[in-house]
Protein backbone atom coordinates (compact mmCIF):
# COMPACT_ATOMS: atom_id res chain seq x y z
CA UNK A 1 0.00 0.00 0.00
CA UNK A 2 1.45 3.49 -0.76
CA UNK A 3 1.26 6.35 1.73
CA UNK A 4 -0.76 9.70 1.41
CA UNK A 5 -0.99 12.69 2.67
CA UNK A 6 -4.20 14.94 3.59
CA UNK A 7 -3.94 18.15 4.03
CA UNK A 8 -7.02 19.65 6.34
CA UNK A 9 -8.21 23.04 6.91
CA UNK A 10 -11.25 24.66 8.30
CA UNK A 11 -12.81 27.29 5.84
CA UNK A 12 -15.71 29.83 6.30
CA UNK A 13 -17.24 28.42 2.70
CA UNK A 14 -16.91 24.77 2.14
CA UNK A 15 -18.42 25.00 -1.49
CA UNK A 16 -16.56 27.98 -2.52
CA UNK A 17 -13.45 26.64 -1.11
CA UNK A 18 -13.77 23.21 -3.18
CA UNK A 19 -14.64 25.39 -6.11
CA UNK A 20 -11.52 27.73 -6.23
CA UNK A 21 -9.23 24.82 -6.11
CA UNK A 22 -10.93 22.19 -8.22
CA UNK A 23 -11.04 25.29 -10.85
CA UNK A 24 -7.62 26.34 -10.43
CA UNK A 25 -5.36 23.80 -9.40
CA UNK A 26 -7.12 20.73 -11.91
CA UNK A 27 -8.28 19.06 -8.68
CA UNK A 28 -11.79 17.16 -8.21
CA UNK A 29 -14.26 16.33 -5.34
CA UNK A 30 -13.07 13.08 -3.94
CA UNK A 31 -15.63 12.56 -1.15
CA UNK A 32 -17.79 14.46 0.79
CA UNK A 33 -19.92 13.89 4.18
CA UNK A 34 -22.28 15.69 6.46
CA UNK A 35 -22.79 16.05 10.08
CA UNK A 36 -19.99 13.71 10.73
CA UNK A 37 -19.85 14.34 14.52
CA UNK A 38 -21.07 17.87 13.56
CA UNK A 39 -18.45 17.93 10.81
CA UNK A 40 -19.02 18.80 7.25
CA UNK A 41 -16.28 17.97 4.67
CA UNK A 42 -15.65 17.85 1.64
CA UNK A 43 -11.94 16.66 0.10
CA UNK A 44 -10.64 17.53 -3.11
CA UNK A 45 -7.76 15.93 -5.26
CA UNK A 46 -6.55 13.87 -8.09
CA UNK A 47 -7.04 10.38 -8.02
CA UNK A 48 -3.70 9.52 -9.12
CA UNK A 49 -2.12 11.63 -6.48
CA UNK A 50 -0.52 10.82 -3.31
CA UNK A 51 -2.10 13.69 -1.34
CA UNK A 52 -5.53 15.18 -1.13
CA UNK A 53 -6.97 18.29 0.76
CA UNK A 54 -9.72 18.33 3.25
CA UNK A 55 -12.12 21.07 3.76
CA UNK A 56 -13.96 21.11 6.78
CA UNK A 57 -16.79 23.23 8.34
CA UNK A 58 -18.40 22.13 12.20
CA UNK A 59 -21.49 22.96 13.05
CA UNK A 60 -21.52 23.38 16.43
CA UNK A 61 -18.00 25.62 16.69
CA UNK A 62 -17.11 27.50 13.45
CA UNK A 63 -13.67 27.86 13.76
CA UNK A 64 -12.13 31.33 11.95
CA UNK A 65 -9.39 30.17 9.51
CA UNK A 66 -6.13 31.33 10.74
CA UNK A 67 -3.10 30.89 8.83
CA UNK A 68 0.44 33.16 8.79
CA UNK A 69 2.18 33.81 5.16
CA UNK A 70 4.51 31.39 5.85
CA UNK A 71 2.13 28.28 5.50
CA UNK A 72 2.31 27.18 1.67
CA UNK A 73 0.79 24.86 -0.36
CA UNK A 74 3.41 24.75 -3.37
CA UNK A 75 3.14 22.86 -6.43
CA UNK A 76 5.88 22.64 -9.08
CA UNK A 77 5.46 22.93 -12.95
CA UNK A 78 8.80 22.70 -14.77
CA UNK A 79 7.58 23.93 -17.86
CA UNK A 80 6.89 27.52 -18.75
CA UNK A 81 3.92 26.77 -20.23
CA UNK A 82 2.07 24.56 -17.56
CA UNK A 83 3.37 27.13 -15.46
CA UNK A 84 1.42 29.58 -17.39
CA UNK A 85 -1.60 27.58 -17.90
CA UNK A 86 -1.76 26.83 -13.76
CA UNK A 87 -1.37 30.63 -13.31
CA UNK A 88 -4.35 31.36 -15.41
CA UNK A 89 -5.98 28.88 -14.28
CA UNK A 90 -5.53 30.36 -10.47
CA UNK A 91 -6.40 33.69 -12.03
CA UNK A 92 -9.82 32.54 -12.86
CA UNK A 93 -11.17 30.62 -9.81
CA UNK A 94 -10.78 33.48 -8.21
CA UNK A 95 -7.43 33.66 -6.23
CA UNK A 96 -6.08 37.04 -5.56
CA UNK A 97 -2.11 37.01 -6.34
CA UNK A 98 -0.21 38.37 -3.24
CA UNK A 99 3.54 39.06 -2.78
CA UNK A 100 5.56 36.08 -0.83
CA UNK A 101 7.08 36.50 2.80
CA UNK A 102 10.04 34.38 1.34
CA UNK A 103 11.32 35.75 -1.43
CA UNK A 104 12.36 32.67 -2.31
CA UNK A 105 8.83 32.08 -3.88
CA UNK A 106 9.06 35.39 -5.64
CA UNK A 107 11.61 34.54 -7.84
CA UNK A 108 10.41 31.95 -9.98
CA UNK A 109 7.34 31.42 -8.88
CA UNK A 110 3.42 33.32 -8.16
CA UNK A 111 1.68 33.22 -4.89
CA UNK A 112 -1.97 32.79 -4.42
CA UNK A 113 -4.44 33.47 -1.37
CA UNK A 114 -7.73 31.85 -1.44
CA UNK A 115 -10.99 33.36 0.12
CA UNK A 116 -9.95 32.65 3.48
CA UNK A 117 -6.76 34.13 3.32
CA UNK A 118 -4.50 30.71 2.56
CA UNK A 119 -1.56 30.66 0.37
CA UNK A 120 -0.56 28.30 -2.83
CA UNK A 121 2.41 29.10 -4.63
CA UNK A 122 2.25 27.82 -8.37
CA UNK A 123 6.07 27.83 -8.87
CA UNK A 124 8.35 27.30 -12.08
CA UNK A 125 10.62 24.60 -11.83
CA UNK A 126 11.52 21.16 -10.82
CA UNK A 127 10.94 20.04 -7.42
CA UNK A 128 14.60 18.67 -6.84
CA UNK A 129 15.17 16.18 -3.54
CA UNK A 130 18.83 17.13 -2.89
CA UNK A 131 18.73 19.62 -0.35
CA UNK A 132 22.39 20.84 -1.02
CA UNK A 133 20.73 22.17 -4.81
CA UNK A 134 18.16 24.26 -3.33
CA UNK A 135 20.59 26.55 -1.31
Amino acid sequence: MRQQLRIARPVTDLARSADMYCQGLALRVLASFRDHNGFDGIMVGSPKADYHLEFTRSRRHPITPSQTPEDLLVFYYPTESKWRVACERMDAAGFQVVGSFNPYWNARGRSYADADGYRVVIQHGAWMSDARRLL
